[in-house]
């Protein structure tokens, strides 16, 4: 009898703590197939293929110009590739907004090793290096769209870039660490350690500033705030502290019954107007 009381005080904790991190692995850090579906499946007028080089990684990207004078950068989160925005990227479109869609590394078309750290930061600097470039001389107004850790990256990024003069963030994180408490509330001991333990491994600094301590230096440009009240991974309580910590201009949009990354079948053209009207304000007006 002892010796299967051991076990089961070794073994259960052991095998929860397990889970933690092959759960944190798979979410943070997964190795996604190459993107399959064509560039015809966009259904964006004017989309072309290009390879953006930074200093990092040679970035796979499709590319449209902008008819109306604003460019927008589209930042997909773990696991997805550039079609995780692609509802939003083709209403923007249709308004005259250029449209760059592209994979972070280790994602889609794009090879290297996923961090969610320094590297994706520099290369989203490479991305917007790439687009001052192409639209020389006539300068367009920039603006971004960042869904769960890649608005992560993108709002520490933007914050010290002001090229970046306008953005939405959807479904991100506020705090890492915040949200890896709040995803281990059971064996929270034991879940919570091997959450971190699997994320510092591989290679996420924890540590780092964190979009809620960073994002009141993106005022006075606007910011858009996006959540679901549903979302159990990046949960309501994280959207709102990101919006409280950001100053004026801002918006909170709360879509009523939104899991993560169910913006759009929850949201629908509400959702959908909500970001043209943003945007539009943000960049179009003179």
């Amino acid at each position: 009898m002892f010796a299967v009381a051991v076990l089961v005080a070794v073994g259960v904790p052991s095998a929860v703590a397990w889970r933690a991190y092959a759960a944190e692995v798979a979410v943070f850090f997964p190795r996604t197939p190459p993107l399959l579906l064509p560039m015809g499946k966009a259904n964006i007028g004017g989309l072309r293929q290009v390879t953006i080089p930074t200093r990092i990684i040679e970035v796979s990207a499709w590319y449209a110009p902008s008819t109306n004078g604003a460019t927008l950068i589209f930042c997909h989160g773990a696991g997805g590739d550039r079609f995780q925005l692609i509802a939003e990227a083709r209403t923007l479109a249709r308004e005259g907004f250029g449209i760059l869609l592209f994979d972070w590394p280790g994602h889609g078309n794009t090879g290297g090793r996923v961090t969610w750290g320094t590297p994706e930061q520099e290369m989203f600097t490479g991305i917007v290096d790439w687009l001052v470039a192409e639209q020389s001389p006539r300068k367009h107004a920039l603006g971004a769209i960042g869904f769960s850790l890649g608005g992560y990256v993108l709002t520490q990024v933007a914050v010290a870039d002001p090229r970046v003069r306008a953005m939405a963030l959807i479904g991100t994180p506020s705090n890492l660490n915040d949200q890896v408490r709040l995803a281990h509330q059971r064996w929270r001991l034991i879940r919570e350690t091997s959450a971190r333990w699997a994320l510092r491994n591989n290679g996420l600094d924890l540590d780092g500033p964190q979009p809620a301590q960073v994002i009141a230096r993106f005022a006075p440009r606007p910011v858009l705030v996006v959540g679901g009240t549903k979302d159990t991974t990046v949960p309501l309580e994280l959207t709102e502290q990101l919006f409280r910590a950001a100053r004026q201009p801002k918006q909170l949009w709360l879509i009523d019954g939104a899991g993560h990354g169910q913006q759009v079948a929850a949201g629908g053209d509400a959702y959908l107007g909500r970001l043209v009207e943003h945007f539009r304000e943000a960049l179009l007006q003179p």
